[in-house]
């Protein structure tokens, strides 16, 4: 006797229309969008903010780790 079958729960259709649909998006979303980017801002000659996949924060260094440019905010604790 089978008590339980996820492909006929309603939870289970519904959980699939909303992952199909964006209205929920998994956790690792912008690491996924990042990944897919990663090839083509490491060819590129200047990374502009542009570039950067929403949701995202960068911070570009100079060759001695030295902060140029980006939207990450130095927070004190």
């Amino acid at each position: 006797m089978l008590l339980w079958d996820s492909s006929h729960s309603p939870l289970f259709f519904v959980y699939n229309i909303i992952l199909n649909t964006d209205i929920l998006l998994p956790a690792n979303y912008v690491e996924n969008q990042i990944d897919m980017e990663m090839e083509r801002l490491a060819n590129a000659p200047k990374i502009e903010k542009y570039m950067i996949p929403d949701g995202a924060f960068y911070m570009i260094l100079s060759k001695d780790y030295v902060p140029k440019e980006g939207d990450l905010k130095k927070e004190v604790y």
